[in-house]
């Protein structure tokens, strides 16, 4: 076995670094909520393919808000007894946190109809 050498060291620095920068590239990505697009009637459908997370990004750019007063006082009383819903720094999305603990035994389909059924009777429009 070899022994480790100062000379080694600058590939262990490149290995360590490289491992490192592809470590948080995927703690970044997998803390990222995914996209959903309101359809222009209000209507928030969860996507069907994938597991329900805990909150998402609304693209709401349809709803062409001006600055991020607008935004605030828009989503200040949109809420769903499933949902929150809070302005981000971006005012063409909003962040919608699902009230996960307060329904855990809710399937990925229960949520879904949920969210889609709230949404209809109070929809995102201004």
């Amino acid at each position: 076995m070899k022994n480790f050498t100062l000379s080694s060291m600058p590939y262990f620095k490149i290995s360590l670094t490289a491992f490192l920068l592809f470590s948080v590239q995927l703690i970044i990505h997998a803390q990222t909520p995914p996209v959903i697009k309101v359809s222009n009637d209000g209507i928030i459908r969860l996507p069907e393919h994938q597991a329900v997370q805990n909150s998402y990004y609304l693209d709401v750019s349809h709803l062409d808000f001006q600055n991020d007063d607008d935004l605030i006082a828009f989503v200040k009383d949109k809420y769903g007894d499933s949902y929150l819903l809070r302005a981000s720094s971006n005012p063409k999305t909003v962040i919608m946190v699902l009230k996960i603990p307060e329904n855990p035994g809710r399937t990925k389909e229960q949520w879904r109809d949920r969210i889609m059924k709230e949404s209809t009777i109070k929809p995102l429009r201004r």
